[in-house]
């Protein structure tokens, strides 16, 4: 229960900041966030196959592919919200392992040696130039 609450809080957390690339993320916020918009993504292709197989000829089907196929109208501000919402928790966490935007948004657009850092590096322990550290990595 913990472990859903943490990961509903650093979502909410992480869209709700989307535009707001100041301050430091922790590792865990971070890869909460990630592994929640992974997941998400790639269990809706699964879900819709399974709401047809049960609900073939309902109408909460016929609704719910209602709401897909305007998703897919309005698909690129859909799409450009999540890549600005990732961005932002990208520069955030590199803000608390010491790097700046710019070095951030060049070195995560390039390939995944940057992201496993991202993902597996612990943050500084101190406030450093971009803000406080969060509590996860405070020392005691």
């Amino acid at each position: 229960m913990i472990f859903l609450f943490n990961v509903l809080k650093y979502l909410l957390k992480s869209l709700l900041l989307f535009w707001y690339p100041f301050g430091r993320s922790s590792v865990k916020e971070y890869r909460c966030f990630v592994r929640t918009i992974l997941s998400v993504s790639l269990s809706v292709v699964p879900f819709v196959l399974i709401l047809k197989h049960w609900f073939a000829d309902s109408e909460l089907f016929r609704l719910f592919i209602c709401a897909a196929n305007w998703i897919a109208a309005n698909g690129m501000f859909a799409v450009l919200f999540l890549f600005f919402a990732i961005e932002s928790a990208a520069i955030r966490r590199g803000h608390d392992l010491g790097y700046s935007a710019f070095y951030t948004v060049t070195h995560y657009i390039q390939g995944t040696e940057f992201e496993r850092t991202l993902i597996s590096q612990a943050g500084q322990p101190y406030a450093n130039e971009y803000g406080p550290a969060p509590k996860e990595n405070r020392c005691s």
